[in-house]
C-alpha cells in the first residue's frame, strides 16, 4: 500500500559571492530544507547552516510540528551549510553517504555507496560530483516527480556553463543529466525551484557540455 506523501519546502537556499579587494565573502549561505510527510514519518531533507535554526523550527512549528517529531533526516552531503541544524533533531535518525558518517556522531544510518535505497516511498539516488558522497531524493506526488537535489543542481551557476564539482565534472555532469531527465520539478540545495523551460533548458547545456569533455582517440 503506498504512503500518503507531501512535501513542503521551509525554505529555499541561498549562496552569495561578494569579492572587495582581498576579500571574498560567500555570505549568505544555507541549504533549502524541505520537510517530506511519507505515512506517520516525518523527514527532513538537509537542515541549513546554523544561523537558520530558528527559521527552521518556526516554520516546522507552523506545520504543526516540533523538533521531536523529525524521524530521519536525509543530508545531501556533509557540508556545513547542509546539515548546520542537525543538532536540533535529538530523535532524527540521520541518512548520510558512507564518505561522510565519521564526521558525525550519533544515530547513523549507513549508505553503501553506489546503492540505492528507499526510504518509504522516497527513492535515495547516489548523485556524485559536488561531493564524493552526495545523495538526492525524489519523491512522486501527484503524478509529478520532484527531486530533492542538493548541489548537484545549482541554476544560478549552470546556466553560465558554470560546474560545483568539487570532487568530478565529469560526475557531476552525469549527475545532473539523470536528475534532470527524471524529474519534473527540482528543489536545488540554493536558489530558486527549478522546472519547465528552466529545467529543459538546464538539460541541453548539461548534454552539450558532457559531449565537450569526451577527448577524441589519438589518430
Amino acid at each position: 500500500m503506498k504512503q500518503k506523501l507531501s512535501l513542503k519546502v521551509l525554505f529555499l537556499g541561498k549562496h552569495e559571492d561578494h569579492v572587495e579587494g582581498d576579500v571574498h565573502d560567500i555570505c549568505p549561505i544555507y541549504s533549502s530544507s524541505t520537510l517530506i510527510r511519507a505515512g506517520k514519518m516525518n523527514i527532513l531533507f538537509d537542515t541549513g547552516f546554523y544561523p537558520m535554526g530558528k527559521r527552521l523550527v518556526e516554520e516546522l512549528k507552523a506545520e504543526k510540528l516540533e523538533p521531536g517529531d523529525i524521524d530521519y533526516i536525509i543530508n545531501s552531503h556533509y557540508h556545513f551549510d547542509h546539515t548546520g541544524n542537525n543538532y536540533l533533531f535529538p530523535r532524527a535518525k540521520i541518512i548520510m553517504g558512507p564518505a561522510e558518517w565519521e564526521y558525525e556522531r550519533g544515530s547513523i544510518r549507513y549508505i553503501a555507496p553506489r546503492d540505492p535505497i528507499s526510504l518509504g516511498d522516497i527513492d535515495i539516488v547516489y548523485t556524485p560530483g559536488h561531493d564524493q558522497s552526495h545523495w538526492s531524493a525524489f519523491v512522486t506526488i501527484d503524478e509529478k516527480i520532484w527531486c530533492l537535489a542538493g548541489d548537484a543542481i545549482r541554476y544560478d551557476l549552470m546556466k553560465d556553463g558554470l560546474y560545483p564539482a568539487f570532487y568530478s565534472k565529469k560526475a557531476y555532469l552525469k549527475s545532473a543529466r539523470a536528475i534532470l531527465e527524471k524529474a519534473d520539478i527540482i528543489i536545488p540545495g540554493h536558489g530558486d525551484i527549478v522546472d519547465g523551460g528552466k529545467k529543459e533548458m538546464l538539460l541541453e547545456k548539461v548534454k552539450y557540455d558532457m559531449k565537450k569533455l569526451v577527448v577524441p582517440e589519438a589518430v
